[in-house]
């Protein structure tokens, strides 16, 4: 039974992380930190398994390309839709070094081809290579070699496209909208294709000639308004209700805002009319890997990760609006700032994976390998805002973990949307990755490994008991966490903090629980299986000699106490509390530290985010 003088705080549910609002002010179903956990319906889960796809070589094509692949310098990825019978299949287009390869993705299984034709490569020294889709043709720019064009049959050379033959000019970012494939080159100067079967095409190759630029009266370039900056990415959004496609305008990102192309008018009228608008000031693109979330658009920009929206309502009101990153600010903010056009994101499973801490490592044949530490996710799901606060929008899992992002992409394979990382893992090999929406453990190239997560709270102060306040000091006496959704063996641990002490203690050691998933039992004539456990741990009174160096008492003591919750497997944390003794002597400005205990220690380890990996 509690001591006379004993009270209560805790958690149940946990809708959201929030980093940067500080922990004493948190509301009881925020956390302050999370790495690997999940919150949908405000359930406390360890987050879905990623699992590595292994990258083989296709019928045909020699032992060594996924030696290429693992070893060269990763350039850029893209997803490819099988459009024409003679495409072998959906999958993901990728630089490596140069070179151009085509991975079909069946099943969990990424066969690797690479482009026939080309007789020179791109330069392996560079640092994006960017693409797009038209219809069954893709189109590859480096910025500084001739565009290659290939249409998704293996069996079929790719080939160069020579702006001398009024072919596609040597350009950077490009989209594909209203039939035309659109151009920006180094200068800033966006070019528009001839348009798909026109000129008398039957095919659609005509998307590879640029003729019509010759022509004042049917639009030369576009240039970019010099106040607006480089261009950094784009995008044509979704517009029911506006054309017969359902397309709405192209949006063109830039560093400094977003300007708008409505091309959906003829060409003939586009010397003649205002097709040009500029949609957004003072919020620029930093990246051009953006991620469409239904009619809103998720780009990296100087201040962390923003939205355009057709609907505009940030506009006009730049400084008045909240930063949608503000929640995770504490790794978003440490981002390198020349390395965050590397930076990218995918939308999958309802969450927003972005990637987070762009970190450099020279190549050792050439080029330059950029990698990230891990992602910052953000759950969409409306199961994410159950009450209370129900209207807050931005639900913030923090941080996940286990393989180090090179691009994040989503790609339509066998009608099934999935999502993609590639990854430069620490045995500097490049890897291919899914974020799957199962639970379980991750699958990596050595096999499976369970998924190491914690969870940092906010202050407890329990007042809510009304008992106390932030100014009274207690004692930490114990508590109890219950855990559940089981599968197998899970590994956890607690450790405490008092007010603002930056040192860890422990309060309950690491403990085991569960077993393996068990063999069929026949009970009967119904045959029975192990299914998910639960367990309630209670935690023992902390070790009382500890001292806290700052404050001069012992570490048990404070007026508020944090938690650290960690786990090496797959659980669903339910509710914790922990219990505390109000002290007589709240109010002494007298320090007690143990007469015996003179040596305190004053460094401790920071917490460590990055440190899981699933290889």
């Amino acid at each position: 039974m509690p001591t006379e003088g004993s009270v209560f705080d805790g958690f149940t549910s946990i809708i959201a992380q929030d980093a940067d609002t500080h922990p004493s002010y948190l509301p009881e179903f925020y956390v302050s930190e999370s790495v690997n956990r999940t919150f949908r319906g405000g359930i406390n889960r360890t987050r879905p398994s990623i699992r590595n796809l292994k990258i083989v070589a296709g019928i045909g094509q020699s032992e060594t390309i996924v030696n290429d692949i693992e070893n060269g310098n990763f350039q850029g990825a893209y997803p490819y839709r099988k459009v024409t019978p003679e495409a072998l299949g959906d999958g993901l287009i990728i630089s490596v070094e140069g070179k151009i390869y085509f991975l079909h993705i069946k099943n969990n299984v990424a066969y690797a081809y690479i482009l026939p034709g080309i007789q020179s490569w791109n330069d392996g020294s560079l640092m994006h290579t960017w693409f797009v889709q038209a219809e069954d043709w893709v189109y590859i720019q480096n910025g500084y070699q001739y565009a290659i064009a290939w249409n998704g049959d293996i069996h079929t050379n790719a080939y160069r496209l020579l702006p001398s033959k009024q072919q596609m000019p040597i350009g950077t970012i490009m989209e594909y909208a209203f039939g035309r494939v659109f151009v920006s080159d180094k200068y800033n100067n966006i070019y528009a294709s001839d348009i798909i079967f026109g000129n008398g095409f039957t095919d659609t190759k005509n998307t590879q000639n640029f003729t019509e630029i010759t022509y004042w009266a049917e639009g030369g370039a576009f240039a970019t308004p010099a106040t607006m900056g480089n261009i950094t990415a784009m995008k044509v959004m979704p517009y029911i209700g506006g054309n017969l496609r359902g397309q709405g305008e192209l949006v063109v990102l830039t560093t400094n805002g977003a300007f708008s192309m409505d091309v959906s008018i003829p060409r003939l009228l586009w010397n003649e009319s205002n097709i040009q608008r500029i949609s957004l000031l003072g919020r620029g693109c930093a990246s051009p890997y953006t991620s469409l979330v239904n009619s809103e658009l998720w780009f990296r920009s100087h201040d962390g990760w923003a939205f355009y929206s057709n609907s505009q309502s940030e506009f006009g009101r730049y400084f008045a609006l909240r930063k949608l990153s503000r929640e995770v600010n504490k790794w978003v903010n440490l981002d390198t700032r020349w390395l965050r056009q590397f930076e990218s994101a995918m939308y999958t499973n309802n969450y927003l994976l972005s990637t987070v801490a762009p970190q450099t490592k020279k190549n050792q044949a050439r080029g330059l390998h950029r990698y990230h530490k891990g992602m910052v996710v953000l759950d969409l799901d409306q199961t994410a805002s159950p009450s209370p606060d129900a209207n807050l929008t931005f639900r913030w899992n923090g941080v996940w973990t286990g393989f180090r992002p090179t691009q994040l992409l989503t790609a339509s394979i066998d009608e099934q949307q999935r999502g993609f990382g590639f990854s430069f893992d620490t045995d500097e090999k490049n890897r291919l990755y899914e974020v799957t929406g199962e639970a379980g453990d991750d699958y990596g190239p050595s096999g499976t490994r369970q998924i190491e997560s914690f969870i940092t709270t906010g202050r407890y102060d329990f007042s809510r008991t009304q008992a106390t306040n932030k100014f009274m000091r207690k004692k930490l006496t114990g508590g109890e966490m219950w855990l559940s959704e089981v599968p197998g063996e899970v590994e956890s641990s607690v450790d405490y903090r008092s007010d603002s002490n930056q040192c860890w203690n422990e309060l309950k050691v690491p403990t085991t629980f569960g077993c393996n998933p068990c063999s069929p039992v026949v009970d009967g004539c119904v045959p029975r299986t192990g299914g998910n456990q639960y367990k309630r741990y209670k935690f023992t009174t902390p070790d009382p000699t500890i001292c806290n160096d700052i404050s001069e008492i012992p570490a048990v003591e404070g007026s508020e106490f944090q938690l650290k919750i960690s786990l090496t497997g797959t659980a669903t944390i339910d509710r914790v509390r922990i219990m505390a003794n109000i002290k007589n002597n709240e109010d002494s400005p007298i320090g007690d530290c143990p007469e015996d205990i003179q040596e305190c220690a004053d460094i401790c380890c920071p917490d460590r985010y990055w440190d899981y990996t699933i290889q």
